[in-house]
């Protein structure tokens, strides 16, 4: 909460949206702003795990296919992190689209030995990312 000449503001907390891919960035930001939270936008996952560290988000949305170090490599380095293990972590990929494979938390676990909170398929619509953010961190709002 931050005072202003008297008046009182609720700011909402920060997510994290890791994606190699400026269009989606700069999709996933405006929504997520305009939904009142502050955005923090990475298109590198060890810069992401790496500013994890120091500033936890209250959210994370993650595109799976990235080079250097792709999504599921990226959760993992999350998870085995004590300070940010448990942030909730949404992947985003086209990977079902793709292989018509339907995707899960479960079958992400089974499949590649880690498990993010959800998965959402692209193109991701703009409900979607409310869905979710209302699912993971509008709750933990007073």
């Amino acid at each position: 909460m931050f005072g202003m000449e008297g008046v009182t503001i609720m700011a909402h907390g920060k997510v994290f949206i890791i994606d190699d891919e400026d269009d989606n960035l700069a999709y996933l930001t405006e929504i997520i702003t305009a939904a009142g939270y502050q955005v923090e936008a990475f298109s590198d996952g060890s810069e992401a795990v790496t500013k994890m560290q120091v500033e936890s988000p209250e959210m994370v949305f993650l595109d799976v296919q990235m080079p250097h170090m792709n999504g599921f490599q990226v959760l993992n380095a999350i998870r085995k992190i004590d300070n940010i293990a448990k942030v909730p972590v949404v992947l985003l990929s086209a990977i079902s689209a793709v292989t018509g494979d339907d995707y899960d938390p479960e079958t992400i676990q089974a499949r590649y030995g880690v498990r993010p909170d959800a998965f959402v398929s692209k193109p991701i619509r703009t409900e979607t990312v409310r869905e979710q953010l209302a699912k993971f961190v509008a709750h933990k709002l007073p």
